[in-house]
């Protein structure tokens, strides 16, 4: 199914589906992601967490995410997909993850936004932010805050029911995120939010009541109005771009991760891992994100795979591969050099990347490996070293000599 055209902000790296002419864009934001998260590993690595099991497992599922990037370019409706990646997961510490999660949310909610929008062209989009006021101890402000938050979405709730009253009723649905910066003034937790209003809510009125739940003075907040009439959808009738801008708004809570100095984005995750930062109510709520990184595919069309390798900087173009509207190679994989010996191994790399999509270089003991994906368990797949000998695994003294290999290895994927 073919889906909007609408640019996302190219902060998340803009919208999974534009064409061959912003592809170049979306791959240099990538690499500048994954080159902000390298960073970050960087100053990890000389820091003494020894005693830390758990920063060291999420130190290394970081340092193996998306070092390799294939993408479906469908070159006869001009639209390219990231169609495989091995992501991390771990998107308050991983710019890369950050941004397709994010980049999903705006395309879901966006969808069904345009559903609600052309069943009642009546509603009125308008940005909400809450904030709360500033303090040096994080878990202390973030708790203030998500139980303020729910003593206001309680009122909602009971207004709803006609026990109590409040501002925030007038909007029949409403999605919001939460997030947090560090400007050396203290953390700032605040909320974006996307609401869609049958009735103007009373900025003065709904302050009051923030402040009433807060009691620390946090009443400073905004109420913006988005898009209004013909202003809610573009000339080919797909939501304008300020509401687009809107929901990246809102979904970009955890690219602003990436604002913070190294030691307080740690800090932020150990205090908010796990919690939930995305929330929606009425209408919004059930809209389905997909897990993981890559898009959703496209049926019955031919397309060029293409393979890219982040280098440290940014992502090079190592290898395509030609398919068929049925998925299947429409030329065979480039020859070996001659005097090259196709063994066993090598066999093994190219069926594994053939079937899957996902190899590349990892730390192994003093050198590096490639690791393949060896099965498949459910939608997660099981990896495993290319192996040399029986029972060992080959190594290569440096990442680039590993990564030559690799790439002669796939030449003509």
């Amino acid at each position: 199914m073919l889906e909007r055209e609408n640019p996302q902000s190219a902060v998340l790296g803009g919208c999974t589906d534009q064409g061959s002419h912003k592809f170049s864009d979306r791959i240099t934001n990538y690499g500048n992601r994954r080159k902000d998260t390298r960073k970050f590993l960087h100053w990890l690595r000389h820091q003494d967490f020894s005693h830390r099991q758990d920063v060291q497992e999420v130190q290394s599922k970081i340092a193996d995410c998306a070092n390799w990037l294939v993408f479906n370019n469908y070159y006869t409706v001009d639209q390219v997909r990231l169609a495989g990646a091995h992501s991390c997961d771990k998107h308050l510490l991983c710019s890369f993850c950050a941004a397709r999660r994010g980049s999903k949310y705006v395309q879901r909610y966006l969808d069904r936004l345009q559903v609600l929008l052309k069943a009642n062209p009546t509603l009125k989009p308008v940005m909400l932010t809450l904030t709360t006021v500033n303090g040096d101890d994080l878990e202390e402000r973030f708790k203030h805050f998500m139980g303020s938050l729910r003593k206001l979405l309680m009122k909602r709730r009971d207004a709803a029911r006609g026990k109590s009253a409040t501002e925030l009723e007038k909007a029949v649905a409403g999605v919001y995120s939460v997030e947090v910066t560090n400007k050396g003034k203290g953390w700032h937790v605040h909320l974006h939010a996307v609401l869609l209003l049958d009735d103007w809510i009373d900025r003065e009125e709904l302050s009051r009541e923030w402040q009433a739940i807060t009691r620390d003075g946090s009443k400073i907040l905004d109420v913006r109005r988005l898009a209004k009439g013909s202003d809610l959808f573009d000339a080919s009738g797909e939501i304008s771009p300020q509401l687009v801008e809107a929901f990246a708004e809102v979904f970009k809570y955890a690219l602003k991760f990436s604002e913070l100095d190294h030691s307080d984005r740690l800090h932020a995750w150990e205090i908010m891992r796990g919690k939930r930062l995305v929330g929606s109510w009425g209408a919004f709520r059930g809209v389905k994100v997909p897990e993981g990184a890559t898009d959703e595919l496209l049926d019955d069309l031919p397309y060029i795979q293409m393979i890219y390798r982040f280098s440290g900087k940014s992502y090079d173009f190592t290898s395509s591969r030609h398919f068929d509207d049925s998925g299947k190679p429409t030329q065979p994989p480039a020859p070996l050099e001659p005097g090259v010996t196709m063994n066993a191994q090598f066999q093994q790399l190219r069926k594994a990347f053939e079937r899957y999509s996902v190899a590349e270089v990892v730390p192994h003991g003093s050198g590096f490996a490639i690791r393949i994906v060896t099965a498949q368990k459910g939608s997660k797949p099981v990896y495993g070293h290319v192996s040399y000998t029986s029972g060992s695994v080959f190594v290569w003294d440096t990442s680039e000599d590993a990564s030559a290999f690799l790439a002669d290895a796939l030449d003509g994927l």
